[in-house]
């Protein structure tokens, strides 16, 4: 997947929600730019994800067409298809009689979740 350029987008905001804006990015220390993009990204992901999620169950898309056309990694989507998400995945007690006769399978899911968790934040 190619790394998108980045680019501006103004926003117009009535006085209410510009003061509710500026007082939530001072709040989490940063410029009302970087929470509206941060903020703004995250809503986008979850609305893409779940769009996503429904074109792969109906069987319009193919998971690496979706990550292409939505920017998410294909991980991303196939997590979100469990029931509960990457929550629910990583709450689901891990079966230790299988990770003590494949230790090498319980490190490759433990990296694997870490670096799906990485790019989700």
């Amino acid at each position: 997947m190619a790394a998108a350029s980045q680019g501006t987008l103004s926003v117009r905001l009535d006085g209410k929600a510009r003061l509710r804006l500026e007082k939530a990015a001072a709040l989490m220390h940063q410029s009302s730019d970087a929470f509206l993009g941060r903020v703004g990204d995250e809503v986008a992901r979850r609305i893409v994800l779940d769009w996503a999620v429904e074109e792969y169950r109906r069987g319009e898309r193919t998971f690496g067409e979706l990550a292409e056309d939505t920017g998410l990694w294909i991980e991303e989507i196939m997590t979100a298809m469990a029931p509960g998400g990457a929550e629910q995945i990583l709450a689901t007690p891990f079966d230790e009689t299988e990770a003590q006769t494949d230790p090498v399978l319980r490190r490759a899911i433990e990296r694997t979740m870490d670096e799906l968790l990485r790019r989700t934040e």
